[in-house]
């Protein structure tokens, strides 16, 4: 049956004599009043198409868009006619976002508003109140909200805003027949939970939960042992989850046991994102025939080969997207070897003390041979994350240079969507590196290579092999490269290039590409190069360059060319403005836009300011 779609209006608003003869069983109510008696259409009298009709009405009601107060549609609804009530209702309540609506729903005596301790930063739209109670629930109060909260499948908490402790420890006070507090609930949203508020999170772990996210942050010291209790009872709780997203429990000193125990009730886990987790954690995890998605906190010198043996069958069958943090690229070999992982996605965010071009290319071999599934991203950054468990060894660095024999094995995937690479290492490449490139893997939407951490070598990249790769992946949004910019007439092939890659067109404009990664591309000629890159690149309107997020104190040489060269790709893009909106520039250089601005968001000492 296809899908009726209803307009989104206030039909109390609406005439009776002018309603369709589909939308009313019986009675049509209007500010208290009856209007009218009609026959609905024989389609609106399944419940079941009501209710698919209503909850399309709260597709795009954010937290920023009506969420604290609800849909105003769904609300009109609900007072329209007795058929529409129940399953407006339910659509109304079935995402709530903060504790607001219980309160608000009450006499106006048994609550009142607060300010919610929104930070500066936080958007414009964030409610800058809430909800908090004004009194003790009383019997009438908890009849008033026993008629809502089984409606509740999600529970989010609102950006920027904490959920009211004083609403929560009302909340905990209720009858005993009110628990668990919303017994269909099919998703919690909590990512900033106190040491206050863990005694309160049992609160919305029922046996019907689905979806649990939830992050402890800030708890240090004292409090912290509270974690593991709830850790250890979230699999009994809660025993059907299949979506997890638990973190913040590195501090507690039995936290990852305690979490790698409730994993074991998860039968049904097809999406994990946690930090540290055992070895035992590990092992149930590759066991499970339907786990897709895995984020972990990897331990360094943890021994795949042992817990390879300890599961029975095809460990990670249905495994496709991992996302690790690490410092032991050693180990994600081992772990992507021994368990023969095939993946789709890879994301790695590894410390930047123990980076190594050597252990990088390993990984990427790894992939390779074990992978038979397309693989549609290869991401790694460095990471100054802490609470990655550190070396018991002393970490010994075997490469610290990146080619483009070290990306080759990825060119079997010639699938693959995102190549961001950026670590603290160097990178050699050359026109005819990144052209071979291309033409493997032409369907690069993205494609950074140390573009933010600079290459520490002379760019051997000219505009023409810039041209090519615009030409050969045409579906590209997002580039980062380092660029021999001072070669500004090098938009034809060298003469050393193999005759093969020599015959390229010059592409068509790429208009999605708006911000542009050159790292440490060195610059003679702001004008002309401003003029190459709006050939191709008409919509450009922001250029990165010469970072200091990782200069060093004793590379005084690189600071020196930074103070040089970052101005000149200041007025590179000053000048791409000017050919976006010729018509501005006689007004001068008064004219560019804030957004427009060359300097990165950092405050260092070596601002060129």
């Amino acid at each position: 049956m296809s899908r009726i779609r209803v307009a989104r209006v206030n039909l109390q608003m609406i005439a009776p004599q002018s309603l369709p003869q589909f939308l009313t069983p019986g009675l049509i109510v209007a500010h208290g009043h009856v209007l009218a008696a009609i026959a609905m259409h024989r389609a609106l009298q399944v419940t079941e198409l009501l209710q698919l009709i209503f909850s399309d009405f709260n597709k795009g009601c954010t937290q920023f868009n009506g969420g604290l107060q609800g849909n105003p549609t769904l609300a009109a609804l609900a007072r329209t006619c007795c058929a529409f009530k129940e399953p407006a209702l339910d659509a109304l309540w079935e995402c709530i976002i903060t504790l607001d609506p219980f309160l608000r729903c009450l006499p106006e005596d048994a609550w009142h508003f607060v300010d919610a301790g929104v930070p500066d930063y936080a958007p414009k739209r964030t409610p800058k109140v809430m909800a908090t109670p004004s009194r003790h629930f009383t019997v009438a109060d908890w009849e008033i909200l026993r008629k809502y909260t089984y409606r509740v499948r999600k529970l989010s908490e609102q950006p920027f805003m904490k959920l009211c402790s004083a609403a929560l420890l009302e909340l905990s006070l209720g009858p005993h027949d009110m628990f668990p507090l919303l017994p269909r609930l099919k998703g919690i949203h909590w990512s900033d939970v106190s040491k206050e508020d863990i005694s309160y999170l049992p609160l919305f772990l029922t046996p019907t939960l689905e979806d649990l996210s939830i992050s402890f942050h800030r708890i240090y010291g004292r409090g912290v042992e509270r974690i593991e209790p709830v850790l250890s009872s979230l699999g009994d709780l809660c025993p059907d989850v299949k979506y997890a997203h638990i973190y913040g429990y590195e501090e507690a000193d039995e936290g990852a046991e305690m979490l790698s125990r409730s994993l074991h009730h998860w039968k049904t886990l097809e999406t994990v994102h946690t930090g540290e987790l055992m070895d035992d954690g590990i092992v149930y995890l590759g066991s499970l025939p339907n786990l897709r998605t895995m984020s972990f906190t990897m331990r360094p010198h943890t021994s795949f080969y042992n817990l390879r043996s300890r599961i029975i069958d095809k460990p990670f069958e249905a495994l496709t997207s991992l996302v690790a943090e690490l410092n032991d690229l050693d180990g994600l070999v081992d772990f992507i070897s021994h368990m023969e992982l095939s993946l789709t996605d890879i994301e790695l965010h590894v410390s930047d003390t123990f980076f190594c071009a050597g252990r990088v290319e390993d990984v990427i071999k790894a992939l390779a041979k074990h992978g038979t599934r397309p693989l549609k991203t290869f991401f790694m950054i460095d990471s100054d994350y802490d609470g990655v468990p550190a070396f018991e060894s002393k970490f010994v660095v075997r490469n610290h240079l990146l080619a483009i024999d070290s990306f080759r094995p990825l060119f079997k995937f010639t699938h693959l969507e995102i190549l961001h690479v950026n670590m603290i290492c160097c990178l050699e490449l050359n026109d005819q590196g990144l052209i071979e490139l291309a033409l493997a893997l032409p369907f690069l939407r993205d494609l950074s290579l140390n573009a933010e951490y600079g290459w520490r070598t002379f760019s051997k990249v000219t505009f023409y092999g810039l041209y090519t790769v615009i030409h050969l992946c045409p579906r590209l949004r997002s580039l980062g490269i380092e660029l021999d910019a001072l070669a500004i007439n090098s938009t034809r092939p060298s003469a050393d290039l193999p005759e093969h890659l020599q015959n390229f067109p010059e592409p068509k404009a790429n208009t999605a590409i708006t911000f542009l990664v050159v790292g440490d591309s060195l610059i003679e000629d702001p004008a002309t190069v401003a003029q190459r890159l709006y050939a191709v690149m008409p919509k450009l309107k922001k250029i990165k360059a010469w970072s200091t997020k990782w200069a060093k104190w004793d590379e005084m040489d690189r600071i020196l060319m930074r103070n040089m060269f970052k101005p000149r790709w200041a007025e590179v893009q000053r000048g791409l403005r000017r050919l976006r909106k010729p018509h501005l520039a006689h007004r001068g250089e008064a004219s560019d836009d804030n957004d427009d601005s060359d300097e990165e968001n950092e405050q260092d000492d070596m601002s060129i300011d």
